[in-house]
């Protein structure tokens, strides 16, 4: 019985370490070759081979946008906002 509920036990003990998460990935692309740039507000937004970033002008804060965040491709050729701020 003290056999089996050993082994109960390290069943129980093993479980918690197969259903540890892997880690949080972050997806680093080169966003150096830009395309083209448009500007709303206070707001740069660049189009590159590495996707998309928005540079807030006035807090100095970078913003990048990828396939992690649901573009269907990295190489973005354009950038372009509408009158009501859409991008």
């Amino acid at each position: 019985m003290k056999l089996f509920c050993f082994f109960v036990m390290m069943l129980f003990a093993s479980s918690n370490i197969f259903t540890q998460e892997i880690g949080v990935w972050k997806n680093y692309t080169d966003m150096r070759n830009v395309r083209e740039i448009s500007v709303f507000e206070n707001n740069l937004w660049a189009a590159t081979e590495g996707g998309v970033f928005k540079y807030d002008l006035t807090a100095g804060n970078f913003d990048s946008f990828t396939k992690s965040e649901g573009f269907s491709s990295q190489n973005i050729t354009a950038v372009d906002i509408d009158n009501d701020g859409n991008i």
